[in-house]
This record gives C-alpha cells, structure tokens and sequence, in this order.
C-alpha cells in the first residue's frame, strides 16, 4: 500500500520513477555484477511486483509506465506496447514525450509501423525540435511505402542541426528514399556531395588501371534490395540484393 500511495502522489510525472527504476535495475543487468540466471530472476521478480500493483490500480499512469519499462529491459515488446498504451490513455492528454517515443519505439519493433507513426506524430507535437522522433518518423514512413514524405522529414531533421552522428543516418536513410521515390538523379547527386567526388573526366572507363570510387550501394530495409548509385552513369539503379548490386557493378565494369 505504501509503494501505490507513492505512485500516486508522483502521478504527474511519470517518468521521474522511470529513471529511477532503470538506474536502481541497470546495475543487475551488467556482466560483472551478476550471472545471466541472477538478472532474469531480479529482473522477473520486479516485473512480478509492477504487474501486482497494476492489477491494484490498472489506471495509476507511473506503475503501467514503468512496467512497460521493465518489460522493455525483458525484451519483450508487445508487453511493453500495452503497458505504455495503458499508461497513454489514463494520461488523459497529459502523457510526457518520453513515453510516446518509446511507445512508438515498440510499436515499430512489432511490426505497427503505421501506429509508429501516430506516436512518433504526438512527441513531436510536444518536442517539435527533437530530431531523433523526426529521424525514427521518416523511417517508419518509408517501411510503409510514404517514401516522398520520409524525404520530406529527413530534410527537417537535417534543418534542426542534429549531432553528426544522427547526420550520418540521415544520409544513408535520404539516399534510399531518394531513390524511391523517383529521385534517383538527386539521389546520385547527394552521394556525390557526401564522397566529394568531382565529375568523373571524359574517357572511356577501359582507360582507367581500375574502378575509381564512383558507385555507391545503399540497403534499403523495408525490402530487403539495394540501390545502385552509379556515378559514372549518374543513375541510380534497383537490385534484389547488395549482393546482386555489387556483382552488377563489377560485371558492367569488366566489361566496359
């Protein structure tokens, strides 16, 4: 009774006991501190303890939060998913950013990309100048085929000055929906830009003792293909794999 009296009083701001609860439970998780058997155990018995007050008190907005929380360090996504979905509605409005980002995180771990996108849709309602919602957002639109507004929402994310890190993604993911969406030619460009590499001089390619760095091949994950970004022929060009891709480039290149 002491614990739910605790929860209530902390209602307003869920996630305060969030970090607590990660900060308190990461220790237990590490190696060196206890056995794979020892942290499943620590682990299930605090999700045992979250799941009783829950039952207690279904609508207490910090209990499903964390909950959902402890069931993410299990890996378990769909329980997740209705912990923090549980916790979003008692919120009534009032759900913080930080549960709608890993509510949309799970969601797109099972597969509800579209859901995803609703959630990653609300955190950036309430952080509009988060460009890691912004990234996670353009990718779920490009698993369910929006690959033109995916460009669209890597474009702002590159506009609210991310860490170059996050750029990086941003370029690799852009090249992609580039592609897509019938971009190939700006596609080609960007990658040009991103290699620095000048126009190729105007000889055939049998000149060259061999094939300077003028072909780039992007995964594309929704697919499971790859696209060919070939500089020599400023196209860019749909293969089933990054296998076939690479087999593709250097077999035009043996033979040109």
């Amino acid at each position: 009774a002491a614990h739910l009296w605790g929860f209530r009083r902390m209602r307003a701001a869920p996630w305060c006991i969030v970090a607590l609860l990660l900060a308190v439970a990461a220790p237990t998780a590490r190696p060196d501190v206890a056995g794979a058997q020892e942290v499943s155990e620590t682990l299930q018995s605090e999700i045992d303890m979250f799941e009783a007050l829950s039952l207690q008190d279904p609508k207490n907005v910090s209990v499903r939060y964390s909950l959902g929380m402890l069931y993410q360090l299990a890996s378990k996504p769909k329980e997740v998913c209705d912990n923090l979905h549980a916790a979003y509605v008692a919120a009534e409005g009032g759900a913080p950013p930080e549960l709608l980002f890993h509510l949309a995180n799970n969601l797109k771990a099972i597969g509800e990309n579209e859901a995803a996108i609703n959630f990653y849709s609300l955190a950036i309602s309430l952080q509009p100048t988060g460009p890691v919602n912004w990234v996670l957002i353009s990718i779920s639109l490009d698993f369910i085929g929006q690959s033109q507004m995916a460009v669209r929402g890597f474009q702002t994310v590159l506009r609210l000055g991310p860490t170059e890190r996050i750029v990086s993604w941003v370029e690799i993911y852009m090249l992609s929906a580039l592609a897509k969406s019938n971009q190939g030619r700006r596609a080609v460009w960007r990658y040009r830009n991103l290699i620095d590499f000048p126009a190729l001089p105007p000889r055939p390619a049998s000149e060259w003792s061999s094939p300077p760095p003028v072909t780039g091949h992007v995964l594309d994950a929704p697919s499971g293909s790859a696209v060919h970004l070939d500089l020599r022929a400023n196209r860019a060009v749909w293969h089933d794999s990054f296998a076939s891709a690479s087999r593709s480039f250097w077999g035009s290149w043996e033979h040109a």
